[in-house]
């Protein structure tokens, strides 16, 4: 029986030229023992020549052995959850390089990524868990401060916004406002990511199974609507502030709605705590 190595590469930027891909496609070639996946999006890019050049250029590999069969029959292995894997292996290592951009070039590569999460998560097969018992947790408390602190200090005033609370009835005719934090939104989405792609490389196809489930179950019902938040406050600040230098810039402009609704909460806080 013809059996190969299939090896899953998750290929990131190199440092002399950081890229996010707004269109993210797969392809392979095979000799006679492996098949490779890798972004052919580089090549085209020209960031990288050669296979060897292009090998010095993996921040990540994710290698699972497998059969061939294996590949078509095993969901953990279809075509969406490697596309997935790929997003969440490039998206830990862009949230963790937060200190290597320019603020509004970090945005705008951000808000590019977010939404490529969350269109492929939002189209991976649903899976149900083997396991009662929950899984490894990978991600510190470090390391999630890390991801958090880069991220605020980069974004300074770009960070806070304003959104309304009542996410279990949108509709609610007196919502409440409550402030929110793009950093901690990114590092929510970071944690989950982080500690998927830490089970998914282990190569147990019942872990891996589980590890999808649970990223699935917490994007459904946790950080899929933080993502889009973020997203939301991203975009405003990128295209609906009226001053054209990024670091002026503010979330809400200072006679907007939002904005007073936002201080009038801020100073009803003030007054319980006086």
């Amino acid at each position: 029986m013809f059996t190969s190595m299939v090896i899953i590469v998750a290929e990131m930027p190199c440092t002399a030229a950081p890229k996010v891909f707004t269109n993210i496609r797969l392809v392979f070639y095979e000799s006679r023992k492996y098949t490779y996946f890798f972004l052919s999006e580089y090549e085209k890019r020209g960031f990288c020549h050669t296979k060897k050049e292009r090998n010095g250029h993996f921040s990540e590999r994710i290698i699972v052995n497998l059969q061939k069969q294996e590949l078509m029959e095993n969901p953990v292995y279809s075509p969406q959850v490697i596309e997935f894997v790929t997003v969440a292996s490039e998206s830990v290592s862009f949230f963790e390089k937060s200190a290597s951009f320019e603020k509004k070039d970090y945005l705008t590569r951000l808000s590019k990524l977010l939404a490529i999460i969350y269109q492929k998560t939002s189209m991976l097969p649903d899976f149900e868990p083997v396991y009662d018992e929950d899984l490894e947790q990978f991600v510190t408390e470090s390391d999630y401060e890390f991801v958090h602190q880069g991220i605020l200090s980069l974004l300074g005033d770009s960070d806070s916004f304003a959104e309304y609370s009542d996410t279990d009835n949108p509709w609610s005719e007196m919502p409440e406002l409550e402030a929110s934090s793009i950093s901690e939104n990114i590092a929510d989405i970071y944690q989950d990511l982080k500690d998927f792609l830490m089970r998914y490389q282990m190569g147990n196809e019942d872990i891996m199974n589980d590890a999808l489930h649970l990223c699935q179950r917490s994007f459904r019902e946790y950080w899929g609507e933080k993502l889009l938040s973020a997203l939301k406050a991203i975009h405003h600040t990128l295209y609906c502030t009226a001053d054209s230098d990024e670091d002026d810039r503010q979330p809400q402009s200072e006679n907007s709605f939002l904005h007073r609704r936002m201080n009038d909460y801020q100073e009803e806080n003030d007054n319980e705590w006086n």
